[in-house]
């Protein structure tokens, strides 16, 4: 289950998950049906974005997570043995399929805890936690304590009523015990996988510029639009580098000042779009050498990955991004923000990722200057050893982890 209309390393790594238990059930020859529950907030595109979830035979289901009050789901609670008396929550939320609601289905992994209200428990679940950002980026949830405070409790009591909590970096571990108050026998570690993807397309675009370094991000704060911007700056007017910036991801084509931002109040935009939209737009040498793509298809993804000089990573903090496996799959070097769970996979995959202070603007832009004359030199680890780690090869892990919570 995605609760929330994620695309990108989340809906990737969703995606894996289902595709690795439904291989597993055909190898096993186990007599179990996997469905995939994807937001309708989300509008995909169902034969584009989930054309390998049919391929494997994995059914889809459109699903609205509806907030109701404890008064509303009184019924529901008897008609599932729940005690009334332990719905401390005033509303609740249940995912809704226009069907049978997932009452058919035995066990529920919920793959992040995005959830808009704690979840009812009417089913044997677990929950898939890749980080808590908002801990070591408080503005993520903006500037409204109250919006922090009922957010945060959905978080908490979401994962510590679940049956077991999964994550995938020692990081998110330790602030699943120390942040979120679960008891640390229900955690279990699971490896770091990675699903190659492959480009396409003849062509990448002829407005690219020849030479480039390619930042995947998005719109949230902890991406460090501000720093990021600045360093490149600096990097170009100051140092003279040559590079051009090529950005993408979801939410990124609000950072480019031409297009209009879908909320008109500019008090409701957040201030790091803001500011970099002005940024460029005050700024003709920026606007000449930064270009802004958007969200971009997959296999676009992999060939812009493969014409780049190297992958840029200047985020805060997160569970760190596959993006940088998948460009050393590709053969393209990676500069990153130093942090745990960047430390964790350039470890776990062997990547020689180069790494700088995303906070040290003068820092970042001498790095990027370095790997402008060194990116061809740094060793990557061989294809066939990051095939080691992909979602079939993991997924007899996962198949397991989750047939002992449903038995």
């Amino acid at each position: 289950m995605l609760p929330i209309g994620y695309r990108g390393g989340s809906l990737r790594a969703a995606k894996s998950i289902a595709k690795g238990i439904a291989f597993q059930t055909h190898k096993q020859n186990a007599d179990i049906q996997v469905v995939f529950s994807y937001a309708k907030e989300g509008k995909y595109n169902l034969h584009l974005e989930f054309d390998d979830l049919i391929a494997a035979g994995i059914q889809l289901r459109e699903t609205v997570w509806e907030v109701c009050s404890k008064s509303t789901l009184s019924a529901l609670a008897t008609l599932v043995g729940i005690d009334k008396t332990n719905l401390e929550y005033e509303q609740y939320c249940v995912p809704t399929d226009g069907a049978n609601d997932f009452f058919d289905c035995d066990f529920w992994l919920i793959v992040s805890d995005r959830l808009p209200a704690p979840l009812f428990p009417m089913r044997k679940y677990a929950c898939l936690i890749f980080d808590y950002i908002q801990r070591y980026v408080p503005e993520i949830f903006g500037d409204n304590s109250l919006l922090w405070e009922t957010q945060v409790a959905n978080l908490f009591y979401t994962v510590q009523k679940s049956s077991k909590v999964f994550v995938t970096t020692p990081s998110t571990r330790a602030d699943m015990i120390s942040y979120a108050g679960v008891d640390e026998a229900r955690i279990q570690l699971l490896e770091m996988e990675f699903h190659p993807i492959e480009s396409r397309d003849t062509q990448i675009g002829s407005s690219l510029p020849a030479d480039y370094v390619l930042w995947a991000t998005n719109a949230a704060s902890h991406k460090n639009h501000v720093n990021a911007l600045e360093s490149f700056e600096i990097y170009t007017q100051e140092l003279k580098g040559r590079l051009h910036l090529v950005l993408t991801g979801v939410g990124t084509r609000y950072l480019d000042p031409r297009n209009k931002f879908p909320n008109e109040d500019p008090m409701l935009q957040p201030p790091q779009i803001q500011y970099f939209r002005e940024k460029i737009r005050q700024n003709p040498k920026l606007q000449n050498k930064v270009h802004i793509l958007g969200n971009v298809s997959d296999s676009m993804f992999a060939g812009l990955i493969k014409t780049a000089r190297f992958l840029w990573h200047p985020a805060i903090y997160d569970n760190g991004t596959f993006s940088v496996v998948e460009a050393a799959y590709l053969g393209t070097p990676s500069l990153s923000a130093r942090y745990p769970a960047m430390e964790y996979i350039n470890q776990k995959f062997d990547l020689n990722l180069q790494f700088f202070d995303p906070l040290n603007q003068g820092s970042a832009a001498e790095a990027l200057m370095n790997m402008e004359t060194q990116a061809k030199l740094i060793r990557l680890p061989e294809q066939s050893n990051l095939l080691q780690r992909d979602w079939k090869a993991l997924s007899l892990e996962r198949y397991q982890a989750i047939l002992e919570l449903v038995s």
